[in-house]
């Protein structure tokens, strides 16, 4: 019993930790806050019923954002391009609404109310709109492949608002503010790892230890 906890007529304080550290610790804290980091800013178009149920490989949600996150690694310029893609296309259905709201006054329609419905469309709207979150459902063989959702496209949805305003759901901004409330604990938690990693250089460099060019880096993309 004494070999394997020590002699018990010894005492020890605080013991500071040894100023080396090893390779795996290094990696091992930069491959997390990297995951970690590209994994909460990935924000991924609403799924269907169907990519969210659990099968014992897991969600075809799941394996769906993990692709991202593998592409954000290796290619995070197309992570940026679709971003940007998915911006220019909701500013030019946000374009598209006002100038049928304006051309509706303008005309003096006998329904003034068939845009005026919907209030006043911001961008989060739009970019609700580009990620999926209108759709289209059927009890019949209306759509292909047998399908009975899909999601309508920016196309459908302009389309609509020209033809038949009436038919789109009047959506509220508060309502899908709070379906991003979900993921605010975890973005807490990689803030709190990111401002962790941070510290931990700064103090490094403050008491004149070495740090790695793969931290300078991360730390770099960090702030």
């Amino acid at each position: 019993m004494s070999i394997i906890f020590g002699n018990s007529t010894e005492r020890s304080g605080w013991i500071s930790e040894p100023d080396k550290r090893g390779t795996f610790g290094i990696l091992s804290a930069c491959v997390a806050t990297t995951l970690l980091c590209v994994w909460t800013a990935l924000h991924l178009n609403v799924p269907l019923p169907s990519e969210t149920r659990w099968y014992w490989y897991g969600s075809i949600r799941f394996w769906r954002k993990a692709l991202w996150l593998f592409l954000g690694l290796l290619a995070p310029d197309l992570v940026v391009y679709t971003a940007w893609y998915q911006f220019t296309e909701a500013r030019k259905l946000l374009a598209c609404k006002k100038d049928l709201e304006r051309k509706s006054s303008r005309d003096g329609e006998s329904k003034p109310d068939a845009h005026d419905k919907h209030g006043i469309w911001t961008m989060t709207h739009a970019l609700y709109v580009v990620m999926g979150g209108i759709v289209l459902q059927t009890d019949g063989d209306f759509l292909p492949g047998k399908k009975d959702r899909m999601a309508l496209t920016v196309s459908g949805v302009e389309w609509l608002f020209e033809n038949h305003p009436e038919m789109v759901p009047i959506i509220l901004e508060d309502d899908i503010l709070d379906k991003s409330k979900a993921s605010a604990f975890a973005k807490t938690l990689v803030c709190v790892q990111a401002g962790w990693f941070i510290l931990q250089c700064v103090t490094r460099i403050a008491t004149s230890l070495p740090i790695s060019l793969l931290e300078v880096r991360l730390a770099k993309s960090c702030t």
